[in-house]
């Protein structure tokens, strides 16, 4: 349905953030196949605490994606090379059935 020709790496966040608050990556990392979409038009989303954030990319997993918001997202910007940023928006996309076809994250 939706060609997946790029790849990105998922560094999941350890559980505990470090003496400031920050996520601190862990060795467990898994690469997937996705669909990744550039924010070439710079559109402003609104985030959940109400304040506009450009994003730069908009990726599709296929099915349900176990990621969190303290995980870190690792992809080829195609300009800057290699990018690590963590999701700023997290959704299911699922079919009539109610089943998740794809998992939509914003970057």
């Amino acid at each position: 349905m939706i060609p997946l020709n790029q790849k990105v790496k998922v560094i999941f966040a350890d559980s505990l953030n470090d003496e400031w608050g920050i996520p601190v990556k862990t060795p467990n990392s898994v690469t997937y196949k996705v669909r990744l979409d550039f924010n070439a038009d710079a559109r402003i989303i609104e985030g959940a605490d109400g304040k506009n954030i450009i994003y730069s990319a908009t990726l599709y997993f296929k099915g349900a994606v176990p990621l969190s918001y303290k995980d870190f997202i690792e992809y080829n910007s195609g300009i800057n090379g290699m990018v690590t940023e963590n999701p700023r928006v997290i959704f299911p996309i699922v079919d009539l059935a109610g089943k998740v076809i794809f998992t939509k994250v914003i970057v």
